[in-house]
């Protein structure tokens, strides 16, 4: 009899690692994760941690470990073009990383090398009882025959790198996070969503800088005759955005096993997430247009009005990850209010609110109490009590009838 598990997770990167941290915190789930590395990241991919994925990450629990490396903390950018008076180059303008007007307790991009991000998983993983099974792939997959086990309809072999082990489970759900070659995309015929990779040539360069140049310790773009030049211009989004993919996948996945949705609604995720990462990948070939379009000696490219400046600034809301808006869907209703008269809006993260706990007059961060552990919570800005009160008890009775909404939902088996 093949062993069962919850999940299958393929590929231990930074998506796959954070898919696996977040089931582990809603819910006792058996997961079966590989990855066909013989261990963690060595040599610098992604690096960047954008504010609304820090965000996430704190409320994990996983900013301490991360800050505790000592980060890069970019606050600015400074933009470089090429000296009109004479040889050499020059700064042509300053920029806050996050403009004033992105709501955010990190204004900032985070880099730290994807071995320690990993590392930091590893240890949180490990210390849930969940190890990764290195040197194993996906061979293939299929559905149950006969229907046997209809509560794990799939199964999956597993084979060492080496070819000389063989494994055959049975899981509910098969995840992909191997790379950009997955093979699980590749077995499911899935096609790749992007812009041709050939029209520019983009280098990353892994190591330790000497340098005098001013700027060495902010992000800088550089303009010269033939091109513009810097590490990708995706600018760290593919993590920030793979891993609030996991993070939104987990948090479905959980409500549809705890019984609180139906399995139809998994749906949302495809419709939420597919339509952020169009806008992304538009905005990267955009970006890399910029980037690599010839332009003449006597322009200056990086004005502060130029069009690559402004573009810039124009997307920081999508760079920052909180730009991003769910459309309307079974879960995300559409406001009732004008979105003049308030922050909240369906969709969207939830905005910074400093607020007074009572019992201690403790000033409170609310959008960073809340742990990420499965559970529902209702907050109410209860105003004047003398002209709410009323309301509140409406409120307090309605919660309690068993035809609200609100009422307690029990899990499955109980």
């Amino acid at each position: 009899m093949a062993e069962c598990y919850d999940i299958v997770i393929v590929g231990a990167g930074p998506v796959g690692l954070m898919l696996s941290a977040c089931l582990l915190r809603l819910g006792p789930y058996k997961i079966k994760h590989i990855d066909q590395r013989p261990g963690p990241t060595e040599t610098g991919r992604a690096s960047g941690i954008q504010g609304r994925t820090l965000d996430v990450l704190q409320n994990l629990d996983l900013k301490r470990a991360i800050m505790s490396y000592n980060p890069g903390l970019i606050y600015e950018v400074a933009f470089w073009d090429v000296s009109k008076d004479g040889p050499g180059i020059r700064r042509t303008g300053m920029a806050k990383s996050y403009p004033d007007y992105i709501d955010t307790r990190h204004p900032f991009s985070t880099i730290i090398h994807q071995g320690r991000i990993e590392k930091l998983f590893l240890d949180d993983l490990r210390e849930r009882g969940i190890a990764i099974e290195r040197t194993w792939t996906i061979a293939g997959f299929r559905r149950n025959p006969c229907g046997e086990d209809p509560g794990h309809p799939l199964v999956v072999d597993l084979v060492s790198i080496d070819g000389t082990k063989k494994s055959t489970i049975r899981t509910k759900y098969l995840f992909g996070a191997d790379g950009a070659r997955s093979r699980v995309r590749d077995l499911l015929r899935v096609p790749m969503l992007s812009k041709d990779p050939t029209i520019h040539v983009w280098s990353v360069i892994d190591g330790v800088v000497k340098s005098d140049f001013p700027d060495i310790q902010v992000h800088v773009l550089l303009g010269s005759v033939e091109a513009y030049h810097t590490h990708s211009p995706k600018a760290g989004q593919g993590m920030t955005y793979g891993f609030l993919d996991a993070h939104n996948l987990a948090w479905n996945l959980h409500r549809v096993e705890a019984g609180f949705l139906r399995r139809s609604l998994l749906k949302t995720y495809e419709g939420e997430r597919k339509l952020v990462a169009a806008k992304l990948i538009e905005f990267d070939a955009t970006y890399a247009n910029l980037f690599s379009s010839h332009q003449p000696v006597s322009g200056n490219s990086f004005a502060p009005n130029s069009e690559f400046v402004q573009a810039f600034k124009q997307n920081s809301l999508l760079t920052s990850g909180y730009g991003v808006e769910y459309p309307v869907n079974s879960l995300t209703w559409p406001s009732t209010t004008s979105t003049n008269t308030t922050a909240l809006r369906p969709g969207r993260s939830l905005p910074t609110a400093t607020v007074t706990r009572v019992i201690d007059a403790h000033p409170v961060y609310l959008e960073q109490e809340i742990p990420f552990n499965g559970s529902y919570r209702i907050y109410i800005f209860a105003g004047n009590p003398v002209t709410t009160s009323q309301a509140l008890f409406y409120f307090a009775d309605h919660l309690q009838a068993k035809s609200s909404i609100f009422s307690p939902i029990p899990a499955k088996g109980h």
